[in-house]
């Protein structure tokens, strides 16, 4: 046995609810937040109700209404100075003259009242403490020993009561198999035999104490519960709370072995406010916007107050689908709180904003004697004067109107210019109320809203025909019944019908003139069994309009009328968009019939002017038929229909004989609402809206805004806004949208792309041309794939080149790349080894790896938002060890071997080169006079020479033999010389070997210095 008890608690979040007991003296707070607040109220004692309304600045006064009617106090019952509500208990409803409005009971709100305006509170709900009669009592029951046994009982009570057990008058034992639940419920698991007895509940809370009536349990002893499937032994219940109240969700299930239990939850939540309005300030004649999102299941409605009262949906003031609010050509009026209260079947919730209206110095006055004259049907000239005060400022004016009767009516608007006081409004609704008002600029802005004029435009001869039907109750006879036209297309007050007939081969019409109330007429002295047209059309003051199409009818034959079913009568069809309700009473012979046939099909143009007869026997000839239906049923709707078509409908009464008469309607559905008025092109297109601008909203978003036009001489429905990526040559992939409003979140979008956008302004009938275009980039997000082309190449036993591509979806410019490498790709990632590259670099070297060692390789990308995903895991194998990559012991010693070589054989080429220079010193025929002028061979180099040349240059001239001038130098010598120094010249310098040479030009009287030279004389 299993016993499963779910207990659970909803805490507070929207909707706040207060179950206090409440002694003299204590008080609650009211405020436009989640409510109602709900106080239970004991005998003797009271509460004060505090009206503390945040949003109100500079309170002037605080009323009170209970149950929406005004406060009416009483000693109990009143108002304390500083503006809170005293209630007590010991109020009461008697001697007084509405006794709805008197006693403590009753739901409570404040209004707190301002200069600025008036906002109203929650409502708080007072009760006196109840407790009820028991609506269900425990039961008595036998179950096996060590089964499960249940009790229950049922009271409601404010507060809510504790509910506790007793046993033969004795608290049941607190033992884990003895479960009480705060419901009302009582289990006992494993029962044993000393459990029988007498139980019962007592229910108590601060009103009264309640017992309920005795429940016997009786214990079968030595019986085993059966084992089997699962049974659900108290299954759980739908049940409704508010937030901060407990609830009990009970669930007992039985089977051997024991059961799992496990919930789910799927539950509804109170509305939240999601977004609240913002208290703004605007010029006069400019537009306000409120906007409120609501949160919570069942989906909250959400409505509007403006300084306590309800707003409705008229004219300038729109409460829009989503939720927010909109007021176009705001005034001084409309200054004031305005609260946005979101309500479901769980509760409210509610936000407050204030608007603020601002107005400048300088600007003109109202236009005066606003007048308006009807001139015909559809127009209505308005003419006005100039302002009184600051008319020389004015730059031009904007006439306003709208229906004046009915809800959500749409306000329309003319842009004029300034030398102009009177306008023709056209296009209007015939026999319709309208309301006209002015409104003149000036370049500080807008003035006062001028006084509003009402005028109804003129009749006008119908739009649209009566709905025909045609049946017949005798062969000699024809039944016409018909619907009126609607009001939007009767244009006035229908005075009469004509109603036109006559047999289909003949030319000579006859008409008959009912009343404007008629709704049906019968044809009398008709032929049988002849084939009759008959078409009506509706005529006010100013006529008749258009008839209808002629509808066939063929009359019954008098041979068999005893067999053959009527029609049936009162044929009815109400025409739709898309469909057609048609309802019908039974013919005169209904207990002959079955049951009935319908048959409906559209009519070409070229049909509704062919008068060839139509056999009823031919079903070919209809699109849908025929569908069977019941005797009983006397309506049915034929549905999927097209908008503004001619279709046409018989019914037919059968039996199991044959089929019988027919009633036959024609007539056409509504046409669409964009086709309903299309009226002739006089005014130019309009203008393109102002102010055109692009917000990033997300990766995927992009707010656009703009203002309609100052200017415009047409009326402007809505926009269509046009936007494709930047630079687009594709037309295929230009996206475009319509809205109503002044502003669009367009979604959808490629993350840090950049996009163009166009408006355009619409008017009935005629659209502008595009504005000029903005750009704007959605915002950067992370990248959608990771870095492509990864290709991995070993360089050497101990790094790894790596090379990569940008990623195909970088959603932004990326910043960084990264790098993982690990010898384990089992390892999580965090564990493998990080490099990072800049986001221009596209190939990098892995150092410090290991030889002849698989590594596995992924990279990533970085935008500013953050990482994306990883690239799918490559390896790559570094190279093994080479011999050529190691240098032992018999390369070093082979390495040192050659160094000492090399320099011996340096040094025996230095040796070579000395001794010969000493065997050329000790050659006769030199002069000693030139021997020891060493002054006279010093060389004449520009610049200084180092003090060593110098000195081995003396040392070596003086040992030289001196020779005679004229003595010639042999050429072997001067042979022997040269090769001399070559051989020398990296060891000795160069002034002692340049030095011999100029002594040897000079012997052969060449006196031309050696160039980078001087010729010394000494």
């Amino acid at each position: 046995i299993f016993i499963c008890t779910y207990i659970y608690g909803l805490e507070a979040t929207t909707v706040c609810l207060v179950i206090a007991q409440l002694l003299e003296g204590d008080s609650l707070e009211l405020s436009c937040s989640a409510g109602p607040a709900k106080v239970i109220l004991e005998p003797n004692q009271a509460v004060v109700l505090d009206c503390n309304l945040a949003p109100v600045e500079q309170v002037i006064n605080i009323t009170w209404k209970k149950n929406g009617f005004p406060l009416v106090e009483q000693e109990h019952l009143h108002v304390l100075p500083n503006g809170s509500l005293f209630i007590s208990s010991q109020a009461v409803a008697k001697d007084s003259k509405y006794p709805e409005r008197a006693g403590a009971e009753g739901n409570y709100s404040c209004v707190s009242h301002s200069s600025l305006g008036a906002v109203t509170s929650q409502t708080a709900a007072v009760r006196f403490s109840t407790l009820s009669r028991f609506f269900q009592q425990p039961e008595s029951q036998t179950v096996e020993e060590n089964g499960m046994a249940r009790f229950e009982c049922r009271i409601e009570g404010l507060p809510s009561p504790v509910i506790t057990w007793e046993k033969d008058h004795v608290a049941v034992p607190q033992e884990p198999r003895f479960i009480t639940l705060p419901n009302g419920v009582l289990q006992i698991v494993d029962v044993q035999e000393s459990d029988a007895g007498a139980y019962h509940c007592v229910a108590s809370n601060a009103a009264r104490k309640r017992y309920s009536n005795d429940a016997v349990l009786r214990v079968l002893k030595g019986s085993q519960p059966a084992g089997g499937d699962v049974t659900i032994i108290a299954a759980p219940e739908n049940t409704t709370v508010v937030a901060g109240e407990s609830v009990v969700m009970e669930c007992m299930a039985a089977a051997d072995p024991t059961p799992f239990v496990s919930w789910i939850r799927q539950g509804e939540s109170t509305p939240s406010i999601s977004q609240a309005p913002e208290t703004i300030s605007r010029t006069r004649a400019s537009t306000a916007r409120f906007v409120c999102k609501a949160e919570g299941e069942p989906a909250p409605t959400i409505h509007w107050l403006k300084n306590g009262e309800a707003i409705l949906s008229n004219g300038r003031v729109k409460v829009q689908s989503s939720g927010s609010l909109v007021i176009n050509q705001i005034g001084l009026e409309d200054a004031g709180y305005y609260q946005c209260v979101a309500e479901n079947s769980l509760g409210m919730a509610c936000a407050t904003a204030k608007l603020s209206v601002i107005v400048r110095e300088g600007l003109p006055s109202a236009p005066k004697k606003v007048s308006a004259v009807s001139l015909s049907s559809t127009t209505v000239l308005v003419s006005w004067e100039r302002p009184e005060y600051n008319s020389e400022q004015i730059i031009g004016f904007s006439l306003h109107y709208q229906r004046a009767v009915g809800t959500d009516n749409v306000e329309y608007q003319f842009a004029v210019n300034n030398d102009t006081t009177e306008l023709q409004v056209k296009d209007l609704e015939p026999n319709t109320n309208y309301v006209f008002y002015v409104v003149a600029y000036s370049q500080l802005g807008a003035s006062r809203t001028s006084s509003s004029i009402i005028v109804q435009t003129l009749e006008d001869v119908p739009s649209a025909a009566p709905q025909l039907s045609l049946s017949s109750m005798t062969p000699g006879d024809i039944r016409v019944t018909w619907l009126p036209p609607p009001p939007e297309l009767s244009n006035g007050k229908i005075t009469k019908y004509k109603i036109d007939y006559c047999t289909l081969k003949e030319d000579q019409v006859t008409s008959i003139e009912v009343g404007g109330n008629e709704t049906q007429i019968t044809l009398y002295s008709l032929h049988p069994n002849k084939v009759y047209k008959v078409r009506i059309a509706a005529s006010t003051s100013m006529g008749y309009g258009a008839p209808s199409e002629w509808t066939q009818h063929r009359t019954p034959d008098r041979d068999n009328q005893t067999h053959v079913p009527f029609a049936p009568t009162e044929l009815k069809v109400r025409a739709k968009m898309e469909s057609l309700l048609i309802t019908w009473q039974p013919p005169a012979n209904h207990a002959q019939i079955s049951g009935y046939k319908l048959y409906y099909r559209e009519v070409s143009q070229e049909e509704a002017s062919d008068e060839s007869p139509l056999d009823g026997a031919e079903d070919e000839s209809w699109d849908v038929g025929p569908i069977k239906l019941k005797k009983k049923v006397k309506q049915y709707e034929l549905t999927r229909l097209a908008p503004g078509k001619l279709y046409e409908v018989k019914l037919v009464a059968f039996n199991k004989h044959e089929d019988g008469y027919a009633a036959v309607w024609k007539g056409k559905t509504e046409k669409a609402p964009a086709a309903a008025v299309d009226p002739p092109v006089q005014k130019g297109p309009p203008l393109p809206p102002v102010q055109v601008y692009a917000e990033s909203n997300s990766s995927t978003s992009i707010w656009l805004r703009w203002k309609k036009p100052d200017f415009t001489t047409v009326k402007i429905v809505n926009y269509t806004v046009r936007f494709s990526p930047w630079g687009l040559k594709n037309a295929s992939l230009v996206t475009y949208y319509t809205s109503s409003d002044e502003d669009i979140l367009i979604s959808g979008l490629k993350p840090y792309t950049r996009y163009e956008f166009a408006v355009q302004s619409n008017g009935v009938g005629i659209d502008g041309p595009f504005g000029s275009v903005v750009e704007r980039f959605t915002l950067p997000d992370r990248p959608s794939t990771p870095p492509s082309d990864l290709r991995l190449h070993p360089l050497n036993p101990y790094a790894v080149q790596v090379h990569w591509c940008p990623p195909a979806e970088p959603n932004g410019i990326i910043v960084e790349y990264l790098i993982l490498y690990n010898a384990n790709n089992t390892q999580p990632d965090d564990m493998w080894t990080l490099l990072t590259r800049e986001g221009n670099i596209f190939s990098t070297e892995v150092h410090g790896l290991e030889s002849d060692t698989r590594y596995f390789f992924k990279m990533g990308a970085k935008t500013v938002v953050g990482s994306g995903p990883y690239s799918n895991v490559k390896d790559v194998h570094t190279l093994r060890e080479k011999l050529s990559d190691v240098l032992d012991i018999h390369s070093v010693t082979g390495i040192i071997v050659g160094v000492c070589l090399g320099l011996l054989c340096i040094l025996f080429c230095m040796c070579a080169s000395f001794r010969n220079s000493k065997q050329r010193e000790a050659l006769p025929g030199l002069d000693s006079q030139a021997a020891g002028n060493h002054a006279y061979y010093h060389r004449g180099r520009q610049g200084v020479a180092a003090p060593s040349a110098t000195s081995d240059a003396h040392e070596l001239e003086s040992l030289m033999s001196p020779l005679p001038e004229d003595a010639p130098v042999p050429l072997g010598d001067i042979t022997e010389l040269t090769e001399v120094h070559s051989l020398i010249h990296t060891s000795l310098p160069e002034d002692i070997v340049h030095g011999k040479r100029k002594v040897m030009t000079c012997a052969r009287g060449d006196w031309t210095p050696t160039p980078g030279r001087s010729l010394l004389l000494g």
